[in-house]
């Protein structure tokens, strides 16, 4: 990511989460107290209740925090924990092979590499259960990794169910609906954050790598890695190309 383009990266980061975090609130009004949604909470907060592991140092109030929790009180006086933290990764189809034959080519694949980093990076410094915690991974084309949709699935059935008047009554068809909406949510915000991220590149970026500042001019958005010809030759095309790339919505991973 080039120095011009990491505000609108992070907008677009902030985006998702606080997409994740609208979605979730029907279900707090709906069941009654039963269910909290959480927004930027520590880790080490009473709510989560993590602990630090020995030798990593003390809790960063920036750093240290999940982008979203939806929390849900169970009959049996235990509680439902789902702790999401969003990541997305620009997919390098530059590096076939490196880890297998296609690997870095399948859909997916990049989205799956963010999230098993980022469940590495929490699961280092805090007692985390992996049950509990999602890394919601996104490739910048627009791919969901798996324990995207898994938080897909989970805050879907949360919500159908708090939402549901009587219990099974239309039960599959309203998490369904519950699953599109919250994938539109997403994808929406999200791609709304790549547009965002190409204008600034064309009007800041693209200037100062064509005028030698930061080196040769790539694509951003765009799958692939290095230099784009195309983009180098015309500057008007990074805009096209990565609003075309944007307009894709986002899918599972296969």
């Amino acid at each position: 990511v080039c120095p011009e383009t990491k505000g609108a990266v992070t907008r677009r980061h902030n985006g998702v989460r606080d997409a994740v975090y609208r979605y979730a609130q029907p279900a707090v009004r709906a069941s009654g107290g039963a269910v909290t949604v959480l927004w930027e909470p520590r880790m080490d907060s009473a709510a989560l209740g993590y602990v630090r592991k020995p030798g990593t140092g003390p809790a960063d109030d920036k750093k240290d925090r999940a982008d979203v929790a939806v929390i849900r009180a169970l009959p049996n006086g235990t509680a439902q924990k789902v702790v999401i933290d969003v990541t997305s990764r620009q997919p390098n189809v530059d590096v076939v092979g490196a880890l297998g034959p296609g690997d870095a080519a399948v859909a997916g694949h990049w989205a799956k590499v963010s999230e098993d980093r980022k469940l590495a990076l929490y699961s280092s410094r805090w007692n985390i259960h992996n049950d509990e915690f999602y890394a919601c991974g996104i490739e910048t084309n627009g791919r969901l990794g798996e324990r995207a949709m898994d938080v897909v699935e989970v805050l879907a059935a949360t919500v159908s169910r708090a939402m549901m008047s009587k219990p099974g009554a239309g039960k599959s068809a309203r998490f369904q609906q519950q699953k599109r909406i919250l994938i539109e949510r997403i994808s929406v915000a999200f791609q709304k954050g790549n547009a965002a991220i190409a204008r600034v590149f064309r009007c800041k970026g693209y200037p100062n790598k064509a005028a030698g500042v930061l080196g040769a001019p790539v694509a951003v958005g765009v799958v692939g890695g290095g230099v784009n010809p195309a983009i180098a030759a015309a500057p008007g095309a990074l805009a096209v190309a990565a609003d075309a790339a944007a307009a894709a919505p986002l899918v599972p991973a296969a």
